[in-house]
């Protein structure tokens, strides 16, 4: 496993999510053009050249009525679909995983346990999971390395400028 540093006195506005672009567009550059990611997380960045195609799920109404007017005004983007849903109450099952090469979860601060639990029981190659609070992300990466995951790599960034929270990406594979 590798641990990664990000300048702490880079603003949050720019250079933190510049980095944790790069970060995701790294953890995510062995998947093939064919692969379809999942993303569980306001941080899908319709951007990504790498998958056919992703499929965006979230809590947040707001979130995902922004990322879908992204999807239709910008030019050249791959399709993403949106789809309103709890994760916490009602996380996806190991077959309604099967289909995506990786798997991205950014959840709120109590951490995506019932995600991680239904996860680890998954073929998923990869998972990025994107956390602010280390003691739920220590849970949840326990579950994915019990289910048969190996952490490659975290990387904290300073992403709350003024503040002693971190952001934290951590990449997983089978």
């Amino acid at each position: 496993m590798s641990v990664n540093r990000t300048n702490a006195s880079t603003p949050a506005s720019t250079g933190s999510n510049s980095a944790l672009d790069t970060r995701f567009r790294s953890a995510l550059a062995r998947l093939s053009q064919a692969d379809r990611i999942l993303t569980c997380s306001r941080t899908a960045d319709p951007h990504l050249e790498i998958a056919s195609a992703m499929k965006a799920l979230d809590g947040d109404k707001a979130a995902l009525a922004a990322l879908d007017d992204a999807r239709r005004h910008a030019q050249g983007l791959k399709p993403i679909e949106t789809r309103l849903r709890d994760l916490m109450r009602e996380p996806l099952s190991p077959k309604e995983l099967e289909p995506f090469g990786a798997v991205l979860i950014d959840p709120p601060r109590a951490g995506a346990k019932a995600q991680a639990e239904r996860l680890a029981r998954s073929k998923v190659p990869t998972v990025i999971a994107v956390s602010c609070n280390p003691a739920t992300l220590g849970r949840d990466l326990r579950l994915l390395v019990d289910g048969g995951y190996r952490i490659e790599s975290t990387t904290p960034f300073d992403q709350f400028l003024w503040s002693a929270h971190v952001e934290v990406v951590a990449v997983l594979r089978r």
